[in-house]
């Protein structure tokens, strides 16, 4: 199985579906991301929110963006915003109720948002 494969598996399995996104709890997104590291994704952005019966709160202090563009690699900058989300994600409290949704970028969609 592919990392690519592997990462929609986990979404597909683990993911929480809520207003037309996809949240995974905080342990389940950090085992995500050497596969989105191994499948060339950088995970850009985080966004955390509280899920609850029929409502979605979202958490300020659960809010990152890695988007910057460093003249690094690519390879080094998908590197660069895993240990970036790693660290962040470490650091939110990992309740039942919270939940994050990971933005990533391909390679392709990364030289498309810097023009």
């Amino acid at each position: 199985m592919s990392a690519q494969e592997r990462v929609e598996q986990v979404f597909e399995e683990k993911g929480v579906s809520r207003g037309g996104e996809r949240y995974l709890r905080i342990s389940d997104a950090r085992d995500l991301l050497a596969d989105l590291v191994d499948a060339g994704r950088a995970v850009v952005g985080i966004e955390g929110v509280e899920l609850t019966e029929g409502e979605t709160r979202p958490l300020p202090e659960a809010i990152a963006d890695f988007s910057n563009r460093p003249d690094i690699s690519w390879r080094a900058y998908v590197r660069q915003c895993a240990a970036q989300a790693k660290e962040f994600l470490g650091a939110l409290p990992d309740r039942e109720t919270v939940y994050v949704t990971l933005t990533t970028f391909s390679r392709d969609e990364w030289r498309q948002y810097g023009d």
